[in-house]
């Protein structure tokens, strides 16, 4: 096992070696720029995380009214089937609530952050935004230094639905936004 590790790590010393300056400089800023991204996921998830209400303990008799929750949970998920008759799937909607919020946070969004983001597979994120784009609620736009890499942008429309299911929902849920 050490045996192999080390010709990996003297193959791609040599594969280093061998590229031009430039395009080292190119893998270096790709490799900043994905370093970068994830460390803006990583400190927005932290965020979020800290940011979750404590729920009562569940073995608390009384203090947890299950039937309340589940009308809310019901309640939220009919807001957002109730977009002019049109649903949209789960996946769908984490996606494009994962593109407002980047938005809001004027963070860029790709596809891999987007399938990380809304904790859904690669696959599915994408077909979602295929689904979202067909929709005129997200646009794609390539990125100049990675023609790999595919930056979402939300559309007026994908903006406007947003914000207005999170109107209705902070109604909903009597403006306390929990």
């Amino acid at each position: 096992m050490k045996h192999e590790s080390a010709e990996v790590s003297s193959a791609a010393a040599l594969a280093w070696t061998s590229l031009t300056d430039r395009e080292k400089e190119f893998s270096l800023s790709a490799a900043a720029y994905m370093c970068e991204q994830a460390s803006g996921r990583l400190m927005h998830l932290a965020g979020v995380l800290s940011a979750l209400p404590q729920l009562p303990d569940a073995n608390d008799a009384g203090t947890l009214d299950e039937r309340d929750l589940l009308r809310r949970v019901i309640g939220e998920r009919n807001l957002r089937s109730s977009r002019g008759g049109v649903a949209l799937p789960e996946a769908a909607w984490n996606v494009l609530t994962c593109a407002y919020l980047a938005e809001l946070e004027q963070e860029r969004l790709t596809v891999k952050v987007a399938s990380l983001s809304a904790c859904v597979p690669m696959t599915t994120a994408l077909r979602h935004i295929a689904l979202l784009v067909n929709q005129g609620l997200m646009g794609r736009q390539p990125y100049m230094l990675d023609r790999r890499v595919v930056r979402l942008e939300l559309t007026e429309n994908g903006r406007a639905l947003v914000s207005n299911y999170l109107q209705r929902l902070a109604r909903v849920w009597g403006g306390s936004g929990r």
